[in-house]
């Protein structure tokens, strides 16, 4: 006499659900729909009903047993459980099994005898459902604010592109020769000319005495001792012909000493 076979009780047939009930599981494998091929995965926890095929489950996705409008009711309120499933015309059992043993999730039941259930004993709703109820209860927006004109563009800071010819103006630079006409010709000097701006010099720059540019000159290389020669008399003409002018506005200049050289190199740097 030959054995049964022996049944496999991965989706046992009986349970803790009624004859007529329609009962899905939670995947354990990711398998396709047996109707409509769709991907089931196991990472999302896609609820389908399994059906035996000799040693083989076959599940069917929701959408094919049309029952993809119900929602979740998780277990937990015997309530809610039995007063939905009343006033829900379909519902199914969810249950999940994992290394055999069986569990009983919940049931899916109609929206709206979900909420008559929820409201019928003041149960909060599913948190799943709670998100979603604002957005479907928002009022359309009103037709006063479609029609009101655009806000106009804030006025954003316009950064200068131009920079002020004082601040460009090189003071190594040798000014270019005048042309002198040949009745006022003047014998030329054996010294080299002083690099000075073709423009006329401001009363500071003809009162700094030589020994006043010598002692701002020295106070500059003591404070930078590593700065060459050249960028330091750079320097010194800069604070007699622009930083010192404007400082002072044709006021008597300051001592040598007590001129502050942290704000002239900014200034010269930022010239």
């Amino acid at each position: 006499m030959k054995k049964r076979p022996k049944k496999s009780a991965a989706f046992p047939d009986q349970g803790p659900w009624l004859e007529d009930d329609l009962v899905v599981w939670r995947m354990r494998k990711n398998l396709p729909c047996a109707m409509c091929k769709r991907p089931l995965k196991k990472q999302r926890r896609d609820l389908a009903a399994m059906q035996q095929n000799g040693k083989l489950w076959i599940p069917t996705c929701l959408k094919c047993l049309h029952v993809d409008h119900l929602v979740f009711l998780p277990a937990g309120d015997s309530r809610v459980t039995r007063t939905a499933s009343r006033l829900s015309s379909r519902r199914a059992v969810v249950m999940a099994s994992r290394r055999k043993f069986l569990q009983r999730e919940g049931i899916l039941v109609e929206r709206a005898a979900l909420h008559e259930a929820c409201a019928k004993y003041d149960v909060p709703l599913p948190p799943e459902l709670q998100d979603a109820a604002p957005i479907m209860a928002a009022p359309p927006p009103s037709e006063t604010k479609l029609f009101q004109p655009p806000e106009p563009p804030r006025p954003t800071p316009q950064r200068a592109t131009k920079r002020d010819a004082t601040r460009n103006y090189r003071f190594f630079d040798a000014p270019a020769a005048e042309k002198s006409s040949p009745t006022t010709m003047q014998p030329a000097t054996t010294q080299p000319a002083a690099p000075r701006p073709a423009a006329a010099q401001p009363a500071h720059a003809t009162a700094a005495n030589p020994a006043y540019i010598k002692t701002l000159a020295d106070r500059i290389r003591a404070r930078y001792p590593r700065s060459p020669d050249k960028m330091i008399d750079e320097i010194t003409l800069y604070a007699l012909h622009v930083y010192l002018p404007k400082l002072t506005e044709n006021n008597p200049l300051p001592p040598a000493a007590d001129i502050d050289l942290g704000p002239l190199l900014t200034a010269f740097l930022r010239r």
